[in-house]
């Protein structure tokens, strides 16, 4: 019962603007990731490479690191342009309000 009510109290804390989102909406969404990945690293993984040779993944890493380069070059510009400049560094007052730019900061910062 007391878990329940945590469980409650947790979901009702939720910013309505927030809840949409991946991974809020349920507490149980994590826990079932974090099984199945642990499932497939330490089981089902090195059961299906057992016999097999490794895979050559230099091409894959070089593009993965561009896209990483790329969005993160992105995120630091649209960081810049809408939280440093835009909002108090220190103590800001919380913007409830569904305007453009707040939205903008929400999600940028």
């Amino acid at each position: 019962m007391e878990s329940q009510g945590i469980y409650h109290y947790w979901t009702q804390q939720i910013d309505p603007r927030m809840a949409n989102l991946p991974f809020i909406s349920s507490s149980y969404q994590v826990p079932c990731i974090i099984f199945a990945y642990l499932y497939f690293v330490l089981g089902c993984g090195p059961r299906f490479m057992k016999n097999r040779p490794p895979y050559s993944l230099k091409t894959f890493i070089q593009v993965y690191n561009i896209v990483q380069i790329v969005a993160n070059s992105w995120l630091v510009y649209k960081h810049i342009a809408y939280g440093i400049f835009s909002v108090k560094l220190v103590c800001p007052d919380f913007d409830y309000s569904e305007n453009n730019t707040s939205a903008k900061v929400r999600i940028y910062t």
